[in-house]
């Protein structure tokens, strides 16, 4: 435990506190469903809602991009990484959509599992015990919660999306943290940009399962609500988010990212009317807990905040 708080005063001290902006991050991702169920009930549904948002962030990152003065230089790598990260966004934005707030958000928070099996087999990573255990008390708490099988629409599309979108994250934060030299802004818009295209070969692809065409006039009324959704909270958080994942190892940041849950889960709790029973309750409990044991764990590979990138 002492080995855990040392490890946090380290990242809080150093570079403006990466710790501090994961965990803010985290709770504006946990209300992220209020701009996503707004753009729905304009009828934007299913990857549309995302979609537009994405598109609406990308100005506000390119010139986010220029004023930093950075370039968007980025090698096969850390495109591959944002790409994964836009994978994430995109399964994520339509899980909200699809199935309740709560699962969306617990079953997404399965990533320091993903994170574990990633760092085990490409970062040298040895397996231990708790990491056994992390893994085996998160694939629990992902079985009670698929139990109870009520979802949105009366199907487990979006339960199905939310546990992609773990895992893609998993896989692209683990990418974006080995990428030092790498702009924040730059990786930001890289996987925006990534989610679009991925949003767009889904609509394409699968056509109304992941909603069907807003009408001009949806279009039209949501049209506010979607660029200052997308181009200030949306941009802004990404940028955040990329900033904090490329100083902090992917376990520890997807750990640091569960705070999402507190605040997803309370505010929908509170604002809609869907079912948190015994279940959630216990699976989130599993579901944090897993990520607690993944933060203690003293095999985890630790990295001094000081060799990571002070380009931003």
């Amino acid at each position: 435990m002492a080995e855990m708080f040392k490890e946090v005063r380290s990242l809080t001290g150093g570079e403006g506190g990466a710790v501090g902006m994961a965990l803010a991050s985290a709770i504006l991702w946990g209300i992220w469903w209020v701009p996503i169920r707004m753009l729905n009930e304009f009828g934007f549904e299913g990857a549309w809602a995302g979609l537009a948002m994405s598109i609406a962030a990308v100005p506000a990152l390119f010139l986010y991009c220029l004023a930093k003065r950075h370039g968007i230089r980025l090698t096969r790598r850390s495109v591959a990484g944002a790409l994964s990260i836009g994978v994430a966004i995109t399964t994520y934005s339509s899980a909200l959509a699809f199935t309740d707030v709560v699962r969306a958000v617990l079953l997404f928070y399965l990533a320091p599992a993903w994170s574990i099996a990633f760092e085990c087999a490409f970062s040298g990573r040895k397996l231990t015990w708790s990491c056994v255990l992390a893994v085996a008390v998160s694939l629990f708490g992902m079985a009670l919660i698929l139990s109870r099988g009520e979802s949105v629409d009366g199907n487990l599309l979006g339960d199905m999306l939310a546990l992609a979108s773990g895992f893609a994250w998993a896989i692209g934060a683990g990418v974006v943290f080995s990428e030092s030299d790498q702009s924040p802004a730059g990786l930001a818009l890289a996987s925006v940009l990534g989610s679009i295209l991925i949003s767009t070969m889904s609509l394409a692809y699968f056509g109304a399962s992941f909603g069907s065409l807003p009408e001009t006039d949806m279009i039209v009324s949501a049209l506010p609500t979607a660029v200052v959704s997308g181009s200030v909270y949306f941009a802004a958080i990404m940028v955040m988010t990329i900033w904090a994942a490329k100083r902090i190892p992917p376990a520890l940041m997807s750990f640091l990212l569960s705070a999402e849950i507190v605040s997803g889960v309370g505010t929908s709790a509170v604002a809609l009317d869907e079912s948190f029973g015994l279940i959630e309750v216990i699976g989130s409990v599993c579901v944090i807990s897993a990520a607690l044991i993944e933060f203690v764990d003293p095999a985890r590979p630790r990295k001094d905040l000081a060799e990571k990138s002070t380009r931003e």
